[in-house]
């Protein structure tokens, strides 16, 4: 670089002065004077770089780098302040190709090694950052910033088990670290990696401990309490977290998925909102938010709701219960389970299945549903049937042991009940490969309960989703879905990213020990006139969208004295549809709201209903078994996705397809010609009747059957060692 003479010389130490001491306006002045009386100086190129960026004026910054590097490309300083330039600027792809380029001339700086990986991570290439860290921990294995570095990335990365093991060893090295301490309950707490919840508390109580004041130690606290159960406690801890830091978003969505939980919807409506206000981009609060709103059918941001929802497909949020909700094509449903399960790959490869020509196939169904849940409810008598002289069959529960009938009922139908509550996902994978399980079924999905990282893991060689989940899952770690002719027609398994398996009849098993129970109820013991004919609707709130609701107001009006009945539990939901109820002039009397019931009399209550009107997208599933098992008619409108294909499926396998609909003027025709016509009314419940005797729908031990040729066809490809593939059941 040529030497300044000594007026120059001046000027720059002058310019340095200002500089170190933060007189960043003195230096940039005095920078500029220089470059004015000799522009060719890359030092002061450099450090006027360095002096835009530490007043947020990257771009000029970048300029001055250039400026810098066209008179000595490679300049250290300059390099080093073009890279932090285009970091503040959002772009890591330039910021680690800068980094990439220094270190081709100082290979041994870690400290570069260190800034290119946190470049890389923040352009997509995390797993390359993961493996510099890596590297550069065998060299500095107490290096506490690297070990903090890489938990961090992996946790970004959702690779839980390294965040783990790294902030494990943060925590070992530093045992006082709050934020570390924090990092590593929560993610122990959520991803069961602790044989119970105690030591994954005790880590966010210390933290919270040393640090009071924090609002993320703090809520995370207030997650691992509700997790533990101790819902009230985590409320007190967040409530007062908000009350001392108002503007902490996080803490009032938190606030309101706990609310949620306890179907205390009016309340966790109101913290999901004032969370977004605070932060409008708060995406699980967005989500959870279209929710509630879903629950208390509040429409009046119905479409925004759907663009929102529509506009987070990419952004790795898990939704798709709620995408079931709106309305989306295969492809879009494809696009965006995918997006969600982005972080839920399988994590090993797929294993070999031994031959399995002479000996029982070994198969495993898990799921946190074996209890008083709806789909619980559909597989008792499948386990049941299962031939026990082809098939091992081994249950794994995942949920709370709930001492109800039902779960009795499945410990004694499984030849072996595991209970995998108490254990981590690491351990539960563990015990599967160790049971030998070749086929591995699960019937809870990534839904309310599932511990998805356990299929991750890839713990039998074949991989099945069935019932739980009422879409493709956008994962690899299934490798094949159940499904039938009717739920997924020809031309729609491309929507899936399993293999289609095809059952000859419907892919729903039914419960044919379901029995209401006796004596029935009276109209006015349920809210009903005495007279008047019974549109029934009980699938959830969440299910109802208001075009479906002003079909139904519609019928009120045209069939006197008739009624609608709903399942509704919060108030603020019976107000809002009292209130869209009023606006289509429908008398708050002709709305009638039905309670929660357990099992059986729910059963018994809905023999009173005329006919029940389904939802659509969102379409009945185990509720629409339910109300044709005790003989109600249904009518259906269907789409062209599994979800909204549900009920049709049940009712083409009764022979009922003349009640399944394409359109809802159809739905409405139909409808209103069953409310008018008592005779055809009649007719259709004589074929209900008759089809229940003999229809494949309740015939479990045809059904298992198609089943278990479905297990037995996986098994041969595996066995044979080619790539799961699309297969159809014969009858």
């Amino acid at each position: 670089m040529p030497q300044p003479g000594k007026a120059l010389s001046t000027l720059f130490q002058s310019a340095l002065a200002h500089h170190q001491s933060g007189d960043f306006v003195g230096a940039e002045h005095g920078y500029r004077a220089l470059l004015a009386i000799d522009p060719s100086q890359a030092m002061v190129w450099s450090n006027l770089a360095a002096v835009l960026h530490e007043t947020g004026r990257n771009a000029e910054a970048l300029q001055a780098c250039r400026e810098a590097l066209r008179r000595v490309p490679d300049h250290l300083n300059a390099q080093l302040n073009l890279a932090t330039a285009q970091q503040s600027l959002g772009d890591f792809a330039a910021a680690a190709s800068t980094f990439e380029a220094i270190l081709t001339r100082h290979p041994q700086r870690a400290d570069l090694r260190a800034s290119l990986a946190f470049a890389l991570e923040r352009c997509e290439r995390g797993d390359e950052a993961v493996a510099i860290y890596d590297r550069l921990l065998e060299a500095n294995p107490h290096d506490v910033k690297l070990w903090k570095a890489k938990a961090e990335a992996a946790q970004r990365l959702r690779r839980r088990p390294e965040a783990i093991a790294a902030f494990a060893e943060v925590v070992r090295l530093k045992p006082d670290d709050p934020s570390a301490l924090s990092s590593l309950g929560i993610l122990r707490a959520m991803h069961s990696i602790d044989n119970d919840l105690d030591d994954a508390a005790a880590l966010c109580i210390k933290a919270a401990m040393l640090e009071p004041s924090s609002g993320p130690i703090v809520n995370n606290l207030g997650v691992v309490l509700n997790m533990r159960g101790e819902w009230e406690n985590a409320l007190l801890v967040l409530r007062e977290l908000v009350a001392q830091q108002p503007t902490f978003a996080p803490a009032h969505s938190n606030i309101g998925s706990i609310l949620s939980s306890r179907s205390r919807y009016d309340e966790a409506q109101d913290a999901f909102e004032e969370a977004l206000r605070l932060d409008p981009d708060l995406s699980s609060a967005k989500i959870e938010l279209t929710k509630i709103r879903r629950h208390l059918c509040d429409w009046t941001t119905a479409d925004a709701d759907a663009r929102t929802i529509r506009g987070m497909a990419g952004d790795g949020t898990n939704f798709m219960i709620v995408l079931m909700a709106v309305s989306a094509s295969g492809a879009e449903q494809l696009a965006y389970a995918r997006s969600a399960m982005a972080g839920y790959q399988g994590r090993r490869p797929r294993r070999a299945m031994a031959p399995v020509e002479s000996r029982r196939l070994r198969i495993g169904y898990i799921s946190a549903d074996f209890r008083d849940h709806p789909i619980g409810h559909l597989m008792p008598d499948v386990i049941r049937y299962h031939d026990r002289e082809r098939f091992e069959v081994f249950g794994y529960s995942l949920g709370a042991a709930e001492m109800v009938p039902l779960r009795a009922r499945f410990a004694a139908a499984f030849d072996h009940f595991i209970d995998l509550d108490k254990i981590s996902d690491a351990d539960a994978a563990t015990r599967i490969v160790r049971d030998q399980i070749d086929i591995l079924i699960d019937i809870t999905g990534p839904t309310a309960g599932s511990r998805f990282d356990i299929l991750a893991e890839r713990p039998a060689p074949v991989q099945v989703s069935f019932l739980g989940l009422p879409g493709t899952s956008g994962s690899d770690a299934y490798d094949y879905i159940v499904a039938d002719h009717f739920l997924v027609p020809d031309g729609s398994q491309r929507f899936f990213s399993e293999a289609v398996v095809r059952l000859p009849h419907c892919y729903q098993p039914s419960d044919t020990a379901r029995a209401p129970l006796a004596p029935l109820p009276s109209r006015a013991q349920c809210g009903l006139p005495e007279q008047g004919f019974v549109f029934c609707s009980f699938n959830s709130p969440v299910k109802i969208t208001p075009e479906m609701f002003d079909v139904w107001m519609r019928l009120l009006h045209a069939v006197d004295g008739s009624v609608l009945w709903l399942y509704c539990k919060a108030d603020r939901a019976k107000r809002n549809l009292l209130a869209r109820a009023a606006e289509r002039g429908i008398a708050p009397e002709r709305i009638v709201f039905a309670p929660a019931l357990a099992f059986e009399p729910y059963l018994t209550r809905m023999t009173l209903a005329d006919l029940f009107l389904d939802t659509h997208p969102y379409a009945a599933g185990a509720t629409c078994n339910d109300v044709l098992w005790v003989g109600v008619p249904v009518v259906t409108c269907v789409g062209e996705t599994y979800v909204s294909r549900m009920a049709g499926s049940l009712l083409s396998t009764l022979g009922l397809d003349d009640l399944v609909t394409t359109s809802l003027e159809a739905y409405e025709r139909i409808a209103l010609r069953l409310a008018r016509d008592p005779e055809a009314l009649r007719a259709v419940r004589d074929r209900l009747a008759a089809a229940r005797a003999d229809s494949p729908l309740f015939d479990m031990p045809r059904f298992t059957r198609h089943l278990e040729a479905a297990y037995a066809g996986m098994a041969a490809t595996a066995s044979d060692g080619r790539e799961p593939a699309a297969f159809d059941v014969e009858a």
